[in-house]
């Protein structure tokens, strides 16, 4: 009887040291992330992903983004930053287990929609125009990184710098500056620019006509700022 105890205690053992190396050969398959280069860019950048068990890799992410893996081998990946990707850890993805970096990628800013929201808008074109002082809400996607203080944010109304009164990863509001001119929305932060294709339209002002003197029929030349999107032009009451 002792003797059928110790072959099935020495049986255990060898079964329990199997799954031990198992476990362990496993574990060492397991792909890892030891750095990567650049540490930001815009959607298209080529990142190097250098680290251990690489090579069956099959799926890298950008924050919420996959990306296309262009080269692979067991101690660095080429991949694109994707179109969709979002400010966070790289993540890479095989049969054998998973790993994410130490630090964010960060990404450029993408823009998804804007409109003034104070004082409130009475039309829809209300959301689209405005005067200095106004407040335009911006949401969109990578505005911040909240584990970098140092990585900033700015908005610009053609080229006009703004105030920003508060930001989050996918919203910003910002205050409209004095002279701003009408135009796109250009919003950048550490990692890249994004410039809106819908316009922003000021109150548009007249600083010069040509010439001082016509009669009805004549050509009138106007100048001045933010006259894109006018609509209408007025003579007195007329």
């Amino acid at each position: 009887m002792p003797t059928l105890v110790a072959r099935n205690m020495r049986r255990l053992l060898l079964v329990g040291l199997l799954t031990l190396f198992w476990i362990q050969a496993v574990i060492a398959q397991v792909p890892r992330i030891f750095d990567f280069s650049p540490r930001l860019g815009s959607p298209g950048t080529t990142v190097f992903i250098i680290g251990q068990n690489l090579g069956e890799v099959q799926d890298v992410t950008f924050g919420l983004g996959f990306a296309q893996i262009l080269q692979r081998s067991d101690g660095q990946l080429t991949v694109l930053v994707p179109p969709d990707a979002t400010i966070g850890s790289i993540g890479v993805f095989s049969n054998r287990g998973q790993d994410i970096s130490q630090f964010n990628f960060q990404v450029s800013p993408r823009v998804s929609r804007f409109e003034r929201i104070l004082p409130q808008p009475q039309t829809p074109a209300d959301r689209f125009r405005g005067i200095p002082g106004n407040t335009v809400m911006i949401e969109g996607a990578n505005f911040i990184d909240l584990s970098d203080p140092n990585f900033g944010v700015g908005v610009s109304f053609a080229g006009v710098p703004g105030q920003i009164q508060g930001a989050s990863d996918n919203q910003i509001l910002v205050t409209v500056p004095n002279g701003a001119v009408s135009g796109p929305l250009i919003v950048t932060n550490n990692a890249g620019g994004w410039v809106t294709s819908d316009f922003f339209y000021l109150q548009p002002v007249i600083t010069a006509l040509q010439p001082w003197r016509v009669q009805v029929g004549d050509l009138l030349e106007l100048r001045g700022l933010s006259l894109r999107g006018t609509t209408s032009v007025l003579f007195g009451t007329q």
